[in-house]
């Protein structure tokens, strides 16, 4: 009897280390069975057929940025060809959600989709750190107002988006900062074909003071 036990691999343009993890499910007698959103113009003519040499089934979405309803249509399709899917997994940050949603149809622990969206929330997610007594740092969402105020303290700041991957669009507050640098940054997080997914919401930046000699990225 053919095996069908397979895990559903969910890509980013056609990347999001996949040839690691298909070798780490194949390494557990397991099939790979990967959803892709569609590749950047200089990859869609070579990165598709890439993964169909790679997984035992692709599929490539027509948009650059994966929805739930691409997860759950794949999911049905998936389920309709006899395929046993037991778990989704990525490691693209911007996609968690959508593992997390996958994992809740396919009965797989893990956390609510709405919580991992919370947890990528870096004001809310700060700020509730500090109220545990956990980090001396606070975070405020910079307005003009609130970003002429933060000059003027002259304090140390960083700003961030509030929703975003690695340090994309984070940067050191500055005297010389003005609010048009940061709707540049955000237009530039809007336009970016790989980064986009990345930001849950509005990419609004953020600004928290810094009170210990070392910063960690959440």
């Amino acid at each position: 009897m053919e095996n069908t036990r397979g895990v559903l691999l969910l890509s980013h343009v056609g990347f999001s280390f996949m040839e690691d993890l298909v070798a780490a499910v194949t390494a557990r007698g397991l099939k790979t069975y990967v959803l892709s959103s569609l590749p950047e113009p200089a990859h869609q003519g070579t990165r598709p057929q890439a993964l169909a040499d790679l997984a035992d089934d692709v599929r490539v979405s027509a948009g650059h940025v994966l929805t739930p309803h691409d997860v759950e249509d794949h999911l049905d399709r998936l389920q309709a060809a006899g395929a046993s899917v037991q778990c989704c997994l990525t490691v693209w940050e911007g996609y968690r959600h959508l593992m997390a949603l996958a994992n809740a149809r396919l009965g797989v622990p893990d956390l609510d989709d709405k919580q991992v969206l919370q947890l990528r929330d870096k004001l809310t997610l700060r700020n509730r750190l500090a109220d545990a007594g956990l980090s001396r740092a606070r975070a405020t969402v910079l307005t003009p107002q609130t970003l002429a105020a933060r000059r003027r303290e002259g304090g140390r700041y960083f700003v961030k988006p509030v929703s975003g991957i690695a340090s994309f669009g984070t940067f050191p507050l500055t005297p010389g900062t003005t609010w048009e640098d940061l709707e540049r940054i955000a237009a530039e997080a809007r336009a970016d074909t790989v980064y986009a997914s990345a930001f849950t919401t509005d990419p609004d930046p953020v600004s928290y003071t810094i009170s210990e000699p070392t910063r960690l990225a959440l």
